[in-house]
């Protein structure tokens, strides 16, 4: 959270100097000039949008969600609706969806009571489930921020892992590009922005200063930003 915090700071103090530039010099650029500073005014916008969308599952709002989408998954299983259930999982390979498929739709296996924790920082949920068999378990849920359709979904799921065999009543391992590559790309889409734009307003300015020089402008003038 530290990280997007530092470059939307940045990022804004960036897109600040170059609406400046753009405001004291836009009457004396060439087109060239000005379509490529409307370029960077806009990609400069659509980072800021990227950077507020991934800060959001780390807010406190972001997390609530994630903890509303357990306590639906488990509800879901408890009254039999396995559709909504699945919904929930993010898409894994088709041998595991089949196999968690069969392992829902067994009565034993439906949940009655459950007590879960709240996520923790690294998006996982732990405690105890007891089923319609009178058996209970542990429970081990893991919630990956679906970027591309703005939801919690769940990706590892293990009911009742047996330490010492290692096996688990059933259970789901989803293979999915996580949020925290989508979160760190935008970090570096802004940082380069922002590297670029610093050095595209240095030239910039060089180039206009050079132009009003050829104008006879006094230097002062000329260089006077």
């Amino acid at each position: 959270m530290a990280a997007i915090g530092l470059t939307m700071i940045l990022l804004l103090f960036s897109f600040l100097l170059l609406f400046r530039f753009c405001w004291l010099r836009w009457e004396t650029l060439r087109t060239r000039m000005k379509q490529r500073l409307v370029l960077l005014l806009a990609a400069h916008l659509s980072l800021l949008l990227l950077l507020s969308y991934s800060a959001w599952p780390l807010l406190p709002a972001g997390q609530a969600q994630g903890a509303a989408v357990v306590e639906r998954f488990l509800s879901a299983l408890r009254d039999g609706d396995n559709q909504t259930a699945l919904n929930l999982i993010v898409p894994a390979p088709e041998e595991e969806m089949a196999f968690i498929r069969i392992a829902l739709s067994i009565q034993g296996n439906r949940p009655v009571r459950w007590e879960v924790t709240e996520p923790n920082s690294r998006h996982y949920v732990f405690g105890e489930v007891t089923f319609d068999d009178g058996q209970s378990l542990d429970l081990f849920v893991g919630l990956e921020w679906e970027w591309e359709k703005a939801r919690w979904g769940i990706t590892m799921l293990e009911f009742g892992r047996d330490l010492a065999t290692s096996k688990a009543r059933f259970y789901l391992y989803s293979t999915f590009l996580p949020y925290s590559w989508f979160r760190n790309g935008v970090i570096f889409l802004s940082a380069f922005c922002i590297l670029f734009t610093v050095w595209q307003v240095w030239r910039l300015r060089k180039i206009w200063a050079n132009l009003q020089e050829r104008e006879n402008l006094l230097p002062n003038q000329a260089h006077n930003f």
